[in-house]
C-alpha cells in the first residue's frame, strides 16, 4: 500500500504590472509609510461626549494629550464616550498613543468639566 513521506505545495504568485507569472521564495515584503504632516488640534474638557478627532482615511498615526485636572474617557468609535463606554483612560497630564492604525472617529469625555485645560491631539498623515 503506498504512503506519503513528503507533501510539497506549490505557490504560484502572478504579477499584474508585467501581466506573467513569477517564481516565490517564501518571503513577504511589507512596506511602511512614513508621514510627512503633523495636524495639532484641542478640545477644551468638557462633561458632555464630544468628538476629539473625525474621521481620517489618511491618519497614519497620533496621539492625545490630557492638560485637564479630570480624568478623559477616550473611545474610538462614532458612539457616546463614558465612564462606563471608552477604550482608554487618560488620567491629567496623561498621554495616550493612537492604537495601531486606526483612522475612525474618536470621542472624549471628562469625568467633570473643571474648565482648566483641554485634550491636545497631534494627527499624522
Amino acid at each position: 500500500m503506498p504512503t506519503i513521506s513528503d507533501t510539497r505545495y506549490i505557490t504560484i504568485v502572478y504579477d499584474v504590472n508585467s501581466l506573467s507569472f513569477i517564481p516565490w521564495d517564501g518571503s513577504i515584503s511589507i512596506g511602511s509609510q512614513q508621514a510627512a504632516v503633523a495636524s495639532v488640534s484641542s478640545v477644551a474638557d468638557t462633561a458632555t461626549s464630544t468628538t476629539l478627532l473625525a474621521s481620517n482615511a489618511a491618519r497614519l498615526g497620533g496621539s492625545i494629550y490630557n492638560d485637564s485636572s479630570a480624568l478623559l474617557y477616550v473611545l474610538y468609535g462614532t458612539g457616546t464616550a463614558s465612564a462606563t463606554s471608552y477604550t482608554a483612560r487618560v488620567y491629567p497630564n496623561g498621554f495616550h498613543t493612537i492604537l495601531g492604525n486606526y483612522v475612525g472617529a474618536i470621542q472624549g469625555v471628562w469625568a467633570s468639566d473643571p474648565g482648566d485645560g483641554a485634550a491636545r491631539m497631534t494627527e499624522l498623515s
